[in-house]
């Protein structure tokens, strides 16, 4: 029979000595970048502030929001968004993300 270690007693993984600790920083973003990061988060208020008609409004005027907006848009939007805050599930989702916005409305 064989014998199975736990984790608990096997035995520590040497790092390097000589391998720089990995860093948890995230490197400087370029200029272009912060550029367009802060047009993103004013579009985001500017939004925000939009949807609010909809937050307070008639179940009737949401009701016009998902006849303008299909629910695909919506939803790839709100995937794109969390997946940004992640990068591990950003890199799973872009390989099967090929959808495009549509530009139809009412």
């Amino acid at each position: 029979a064989t014998s199975r270690r736990s984790k608990a007693t096997a035995p520590a993984r040497r790092r390097d000595s000589a391998a720089p600790p990995p860093s948890h920083e995230a490197p400087e973003p370029s200029g272009d970048a912060l550029a367009h990061a802060r047009e993103v988060r004013l579009r985001i208020q500017e939004l925000t502030n939009i949807l609010e008609f909809f937050k307070r409004g008639s179940t009737r005027d949401r009701d016009a929001l998902r006849r303008t907006i299909p629910g695909r848009d919506m939803g790839y939007l709100t995937s794109l968004l969390r997946a940004l805050y992640d990068e591990d599930q950003f890199e799973a989702w872009i390989l099967f993300s090929d959808y495009e916005m549509g530009d139809e409305g009412p």
